[in-house]
């Protein structure tokens, strides 16, 4: 659930402050004993951590959090203002109760959607809905600099849709990728029942989304690999990438991502 709070700080925190009293930097967090040379998260933010301590429901814990709860809590906030968005937005998510409540009736019509498809024609559809939801599958499509001229933004296509971290925990035999497997097979199962799958649809469907995935990071480059830029630098004209992939409507999910910027 706190995964909205990294969009909603970023883009709009600060705007609910004057001037006066935005900071930069935070000096009071600042651990002084602490070696900035050997451990600067430490020296950075090692007083603040020490006052805030981790809440037991979350396995991490920051300012921008506190601030979020805080906006999310106050309800007198001007009616469209920044703040009443951020806090009306913010408060939603982290309602655990009605989000549990809702269940999967929210997602209904999609899971109806995606179970009615027959063909490829078909699938484009709801590639589109699943990016404009922030779902980036079967692959990523995001702006960054041009490696070979970086006052220039370019589009970048990258592969995506995996549940696990990376290709290696879908291959690697040492027992924690192991583990991690059978535990992620686990989880879609739940998922499953959840959206009121019974148990041997629900173990079925866990195998599917698995066996999917694995043919995804099959064809995936592993962390080791994407180190090195030269594996991703593929720069091609928006004509050529058409021409790879004919089948497939760039011109919409390009569109789509520039009305979602």
């Amino acid at each position: 659930m706190r995964t909205c709070t990294i969009l909603l700080f970023v883009g709009f925190s600060l705007s609910l402050f004057a001037p006066s009293e935005q900071h930069g930097i935070q000096v009071g967090d600042l651990d002084r004993n602490a070696d900035p040379c050997t451990d600067f998260f430490q020296y950075s933010n090692g007083t603040w951590r020490a006052q805030n301590p981790i809440p037991d429901y979350m396995d991490r814990w920051s300012r921008r959090w506190v601030i979020l709860d805080d906006v999310s809590a106050r309800t007198n906030w001007p009616h469209g203002s920044v703040g009443q968005l951020v806090g009306d937005y913010y408060g939603s998510c982290m309602n655990e109760a009605n989000v549990n409540k809702a269940g999967i009736t929210p997602a209904l019509p999609m899971v109806r959607d995606i179970d009615a498809m027959k063909n490829t024609k078909d699938l484009q559809p709801i590639v589109y809905r699943l990016h404009e939801l922030g779902i980036f599958v079967p692959f990523g499509l995001v702006s960054q600099p041009d490696n070979h001229n970086p006052q220039q933004t370019i589009a970048n296509v990258f592969a995506s849709g995996l549940g696990l971290p990376d290709r290696d925990y879908y291959f690697k035999p040492e027992p924690r990728f192991q583990e991690a497997r059978e535990k992620y097979l686990l989880h879609v199962e739940n998922m499953f029942k959840r959206a009121g799958y019974d148990d041997a649809n629900a173990k079925a469907g866990a195998k599917t989304v698995f066996e999917l995935e694995k043919e995804l990071a099959e064809n995936s480059l592993d962390n080791v690999a994407l180190r090195d830029p030269q594996p991703t630098d593929h720069k091609t004209s928006f004509a050529d990438l058409k021409k790879m992939t004919p089948s497939f409507d760039w011109e919409h999910i390009f569109r789509l991502r520039e009305s979602l910027s």
